[in-house]
């Protein structure tokens, strides 16, 4: 009997651990499938979202957020760096000496930076998903990365009216945009 008994206790051992071991391969056979899952639809749509978050951030359309309207409107996005434009102007130094015919003498002023302003006025949507709008860009003088006077006159040639008057015409400006200019010459405002 008591063989007997060792033997139903080593069966009833190996049943458990045939169990055991059952329920092992049934739990990775359940993990695998739902990793096999995960990974067939996961990905498409991670990258839907990502697509979608990504079009939201670039398309510009009558739903966007505020920070891509606002971009796209007036190119003002929240942390956009600004926009500058510099410019050098050639001041004539004989100005009494070349209206009596003499050759120019040309000194180098400058730069005059002016930053840069764009807007989009009149924005309207189609029913077809197209936007209309009017552009509108301009340039305000910033005196503190200006490294001449603005408002110390300059005397240049007048490339228009020289051409076309066949004599050498001048004008008079102040980058500013304060007028400055001579009697005898066609002149105009910078602003």
């Amino acid at each position: 009997m008591a063989r007997g008994s060792s033997s139903s206790s080593r069966n009833s051992r190996n049943a458990a651990l045939v169990r055991g071991c059952s329920a092992a391969a049934l739990a990775c056979l359940s993990v695998g499938v739902l990793v096999v899952a995960a990974g067939l639809i996961l990905p498409s749509r991670i990258d839907g979202k990502l697509w979608r978050g990504v079009l939201d951030t670039i398309v510009w359309t009558p739903q966007s957020p505020p920070a891509t309207d606002a971009r796209y409107r007036n190119n003002t996005a929240p942390g956009a760096p600004p926009a500058y434009f510099r410019a050098w102007l050639f001041n004539i130094t004989n100005l009494h000496d070349v209206r009596q015919g003499a050759k120019p003498m040309l000194e180098q002023v400058g730069p005059y930076v002016y930053r840069a302003y764009h807007e989009r006025h009149q924005v309207m949507w189609s029913g077809d998903g197209r936007v209309h709008f009017k552009d509108y860009t301009y340039f305000k003088l910033d005196r503190n990365l200006t490294a001449a006077d603005p408002d110390a006159p300059i005397a240049t040639l007048q490339h228009a009216a020289a051409g076309g008057a066949g004599s050498t015409a001048w004008q008079c400006i102040a980058p500013s945009g304060a007028f400055c200019g001579p009697a005898n010459a066609r002149v105009g405002q910078v602003g």
